[in-house]
């Protein structure tokens, strides 16, 4: 990661935050899967495991992509994505929630 800049608004009822990230692949070619943590603190052991936020969006140099919610084991669930980098290549990520 060359790069990070978090923009959170806090209101009344919600807080909607705005995150920025910059990675330069220093390397060859290859597809890196990126996640971004979507922890939800379920009350029961039982409930079914499910994302925190109202809204996600996910950018990638600024054409939107689709993101798919995982579970682990443990209370750290995440939102991934796929992104290709090229040998030298920078990419712009930008995540959008609320």
């Amino acid at each position: 990661m060359v790069d990070e800049v978090i923009h959170i608004r806090i209101g009344k009822t919600e807080m909607t935050a705005d995150c920025r990230f910059t990675f330069r692949n220093e390397g060859k070619a290859a597809s890196v899967r990126i996640g971004f943590p979507d922890v939800y603190g379920n009350s029961e052991a039982s409930d079914k495991p499910r994302s925190v936020y109202k809204s996600f969006a996910s950018y990638v140099d600024g054409k939107r992509v689709p993101t798919k919610f995982v579970t682990t084991s443990n209370p750290n669930n995440w939102q991934v994505k796929t992104v290709r980098f090229g040998r030298g290549q920078t990419r712009k990520v930008r995540n959008l929630y609320r």
